[in-house]
């Protein structure tokens, strides 16, 4: 269950009005977003509504204007290099296209974000094990990426997200490239994943998908 008090605060959108630069019009006026620890939120629109804009905005790939965007109440705005660095290391992130080294084996992708940070190796093997357990890849260790189907390169996809205990995870059209069945799968997987304690950002058009979650568990839901 999800407790909203100001401590378990994790992001937060205040009025966040922003655009392309020599855009015509602005992509956010005045919206504002919450995202607390434990949550599982929904992000819904049309093509070109923002939604992976905002997943961009959040990971500060963008320059943002100030007293907007907040991590644990904190303006992003005001975060150095280094402090992006650091802040996007306590975020998985899901892509619909995967973005895995294809040539790498599952079990390299999966360990990639653990690399990058230098994590002792003995909570490397705890935690893959405990993840290839919720993504059912057991035996798929050393499979070149190249090989898998897309349902296969997601699950990958979600392990690799995982392996660093982050704070949260966003995904951005996670089943945007899967057939219907496989895609259920895949939100079945997100589903367990917050009933176990991690905290999701999902951003969908998918609105079948967007009903299946909503009717399998809590959500909070915004609609861009």
């Amino acid at each position: 269950m999800t407790s909203h008090q100001a401590h378990n605060l994790l992001i937060s959108a205040q009025d966040l009005t922003w655009g392309y630069p020599n855009a015509p019009t602005m992509v956010f006026h005045r919206f504002s977003f919450w995202l607390y620890k434990n949550d599982f939120c929904l992000v819904t629109g049309a093509s070109w509504s923002g939604k992976s804009t905002l997943a961009k905005l959040i990971l500060r790939q963008y320059a943002i204007p100030k007293k907007m965007l907040y991590h644990k109440q904190e303006d992003m705005a005001k975060y150095t290099d280094a402090e992006v660095q650091l802040f996007r290391r306590k975020v998985g992130v899901v892509f619909q296209d995967y973005k895995l080294i294809e040539r790498k084996t599952v079990l390299e992708n999966i360990m990639y974000p653990l690399a990058i940070i230098n994590s002792p190796l003995g909570f490397k093997k705890s935690r893959l094990n405990q993840i290839l357990d919720i993504v059912w890849l057991h035996g798929y260790d050393n499979r070149i990426v190249q090989y898998l189907s897309g349902w296969e390169k997601q699950k990958v996809a979600i392990a690799r997200a995982l392996i660093h205990n982050p704070d949260f995870i966003i995904a951005d059209e996670p089943t945007g490239n899967l057939d219907p069945t496989n895609a259920k799968k895949i939100a079945d997987i997100f589903i367990q994943l917050n009933t176990m304690g991690h905290t999701i950002l999902m951003i969908t058009h998918n609105m079948d998908i967007k009903d299946y979650i909503s009717n399998k568990t809590q959500t909070r839901e915004w609609t861009l």
